[in-house]
């Protein structure tokens, strides 16, 4: 992938990131709190990164084919299992963008959180 686009995604995913880790501290407590609960991956968790994934993907336009592909394409050496999915090319491509952007979002998500927990620890040490 050429440079711009590129940076591009990886400032849509710093967003995202953001905008998740923010709403998952206020929901649960603390960046420790939050990072525990996306890490359990219960059905509530699943719901509320599914939810907020899709609403991110909407928001910055990315909920069409065109868009689909260009997530697709930021994230071309990432493995997917596609099962047996009736329905458009474009179905396709937009579901695996989501299921993507999804698994990489709740991924960075707990890092930054984990981070953010071990930065207020070691803060409270001082």
């Amino acid at each position: 992938m050429a440079s711009y686009p590129r940076a591009l995604f990886d400032l849509v995913i710093s967003v995202a990131i953001e905008r998740i880790l923010d709403r998952a501290v206020a929901r649960w407590g603390s960046e420790a709190a939050a990072a525990e609960a996306l890490r359990s991956g219960g059905n509530e968790i699943n719901a509320f990164i599914e939810g907020f994934s899709s609403l991110v993907v909407e928001d910055l336009g990315l909920g069409d084919t065109d868009g689909a592909c260009f997530i697709l394409a930021s994230l071309e050496r990432r493995k997917v299992e596609v099962s047996s999915f009736v329905g458009t090319v474009s179905e396709l491509l937009e579901a695996t963008a989501r299921r993507s952007f999804e698994e990489l979002l709740r991924g960075k998500a707990i890092e930054a959180a984990e981070l953010a927990a071990s930065y207020q620890f070691r803060s409270a040490q001082l």
